[in-house]
């Protein structure tokens, strides 16, 4: 599953960004006890190409919750916010993948980072016997 694969890129990178801080990809409470990274698919679409090929799109959303201790949580957030912008453009899922639309915003000390993905699909092409042997008849 496609979506699958990219969420596990973007947990890499941002395990390779920041080691030490959790990634939730499930539900996390309203406001965790630690810094920590939520991530969450917030939409995915499909549109049909040519013969068996497909263009999926999925939209990504990062929010970062700052040190509960920290007197700079904007702050904070905000640089984070440029380490992301840096560091999210490519992520590798079975070969590297481009993110597009990359924004990011802060609202009540949570860093909101936004993402999303465009993929070509191509659909197997079903196994079709062949022709196994021809019998000819001669005719004398």
């Amino acid at each position: 599953m496609i979506e699958a694969d990219i969420e596990s890129g973007i947990v890499t990178k941002l395990k390779e960004l920041e080691p030490d801080l959790p990634v939730y990809t499930e539900q996390i409470v309203p406001r965790p006890l630690e810094s920590a990274f939520f991530i969450q698919l917030i939409s995915s679409g499909q549109v049909k190409g040519l013969n068996r090929r497909y263009t999926r799109s999925l939209l990504y959303h990062i929010a970062f919750y700052p040190k509960p201790e920290s007197v700079a949580k904007k702050e904070d957030c905000r640089r984070m916010g440029e380490r992301l912008y840096a560091a999210m453009g490519i992520i590798d899922v079975n070969g590297p993948i481009r993110a597009r639309n990359l924004s990011c915003e802060v609202v009540d000390e949570v860093l909101h980072f936004s993402l999303d993905f465009q993929v070509t699909l191509v659909e197997e092409k079903p196994i079709e016997p062949k022709m196994k042997n021809l019998d000819q008849e001669v005719r004398t």
